[in-house]
């Protein structure tokens, strides 16, 4: 399998070879996160004003961010039916349109969101026996988004999938994320802070362009994070040391 450095590698080259993933990063995932930082931004500033009744700004505060959210899962289904070319031996320069591509990714909007949400619950229910395997059923199920939209599996058959994918592996794809995670999210929390603390020092006023610095850097780590998440799929499956065998018909 490749390495870490390999694969973030693997992920450049391609998305230069596909231009079409600007216009994806910038309109459904840089947008949709800096407008989830101005909502909560305003909600934690008015959170001080507001009393124990539920106020009509709070209730539009966290519609505004389900909303972003749901536009944030058309993103990442467009980056991902962009990347299922790595699957591929196609995987050179895009000619499909945005006009395409978005379409296409919007029918995985509501499959990804309820599949998200069935995740959530069964890794919860895993957490209240123990912290541990609530843990392993991530790692195991990281790959249920690729599934649902390069594979069209969603819900249950997606996590499932994913989870006999990587049973037998479960550390090593472990150690992945986490490499994967360092080299993406923890430059751009970075940067991030580093922008947010010299904007507020030369004009508090200025802190909501740290809502944009803020979307960019991170858009552009989820962009790449979902790309080498498709390569890792990739790698898992052209290396059959590394899948674990099919059952035997007959037993469990």
């Amino acid at each position: 399998m490749s390495n870490i450095f390999s694969i973030i590698g693997t992920a450049w080259e391609f998305q230069r070879r596909q231009p079409i993933l600007v216009i994806v990063l910038f309109w459904l995932i840089i947008l949709p996160l800096t407008g989830q930082s101005i909502v909560m931004r305003f909600m934690t500033s008015a959170s001080g004003m507001m009393t124990m009744e539920v106020s009509p700004q709070f209730v539009i505060g966290w519609l505004g961010i389900l909303l972003f959210q749901l536009i944030l899962l058309w993103g990442t289904a467009c980056v991902l039916l962009i990347g299922g070319r790595l699957l591929s031996h196609n995987a050179g320069r895009s000619r499909s349109s945005f006009r395409a591509v978005h379409s296409q990714a919007l029918t995985f909007v509501i499959p990804l969101f309820l599949t998200g949400i069935l995740r959530a619950c069964i890794t919860s229910l895993w957490t209240l026996l123990f912290i541990i395997p609530g843990i392993i059923y991530q790692v195991r199920t990281v790959f249920y988004a690729l599934i649902t939209v390069c594979e069209k599996t969603p819900y249950r058959a997606a996590l499932t999938k994913s989870k006999e994918l990587v049973r037998g592996q479960t550390w090593r794809v472990c150690k992945y994320l986490l490499g994967l995670s360092i080299l993406t999210f923890i430059p751009a929390y970075l940067l991030s802070t580093i922008a947010s603390l010299m904007i507020d020092a030369v004009d508090s006023r200025f802190l909501p362009i740290t809502d944009l610095i803020d979307g960019t850097v991170n858009g552009i780590a989820l962009l790449f994070f979902t790309l080498s998440i498709v390569i890792l799929y990739r790698d898992i499956q052209k290396n059959p040391r590394l899948i674990p065998p099919p059952p035997i018909e007959g037993t469990d």
